[in-house]
């Protein structure tokens, strides 16, 4: 029993007012025969790195400075590690293309109404994140699902969806797809990138929390 409910006979049933200290993470996976899709546990491991990070920044005499979003672009600091963690990447990037954004919802919205028009064609994995597809739909911006694999999405079923619809662009999130956690490897994220150089399409590639737009 988990006491999340009580009933009174002649009355009804009720929501226990303790049915809350009842709700806690398990701190071991021991006997575990079920799958949790309930509960998203943060990555504590990872603490000790954020901790040092956060007094690194208030130990900077500037750091009032980093929350100023008085400008639509970011301030030049911002868009400055911007560049240089993308350079991380091999993206050797103008620091005039780079836009700071409040988060990747206004991002998606931003990119999509400056780059394309109601009615065109935007391919994008059969299992798409589903605030894009939200989106793409109050703009009237039609998504066409390819077909993929444990690898993400096949390069010949792109080249086919090409072929038989006139695309203006594809959507990607190669590193760890939503809702799909799939991961492209290297290879194919080269066939992928010659059917979208073949067809000269707009990449849209979000990567870790980043959207980059190419």
């Amino acid at each position: 029993m988990k006491n999340l409910i009580y009933a009174i006979t002649g009355s009804g049933t009720f929501v226990s007012p303790n049915a809350g200290n009842t709700i806690y993470i398990a701190d071991s996976d021991t006997n575990k025969n079920y799958i949790e899709i309930g509960t998203i546990k943060p990555l504590d491991s990872f603490n000790v790195y954020v901790a040092e990070a956060i007094k690194s920044l208030t130990a900077k005499n500037y750091l009032e400075k980093l929350l100023d979003y008085g400008h639509p672009l970011g301030i030049p600091y911002h868009r400055m590690a911007a560049k240089q963690w993308l350079q991380r990447f091999n993206l050797d990037v103008n620091v005039e293309n780079i836009s700071i954004t409040s988060g990747g919802q206004n991002s998606f919205t931003l990119i999509l109404i400056t780059l394309f028009q109601p009615g065109d064609k935007i391919a994008v994995d059969s299992y798409a994140y589903p605030n894009f597809i939200e989106l793409a739909n109050m703009l009237n911006i039609q998504l066409i699902p390819v077909a993929g694999d444990a690898l993400g999405m096949l390069p010949d079923q792109l080249d086919f969806v090409c072929r038989r619809n006139n695309i203006q662009g594809i959507y990607l999130n190669p590193s760890c797809n939503n809702p799909t956690t799939v991961t492209m490897d290297i290879n194919r994220r080269k066939d992928i990138a010659e059917v979208i150089k073949q067809y000269k399409l707009i990449l849209l590639q979000t990567v870790d929390k980043l959207f980059l737009c190419y």
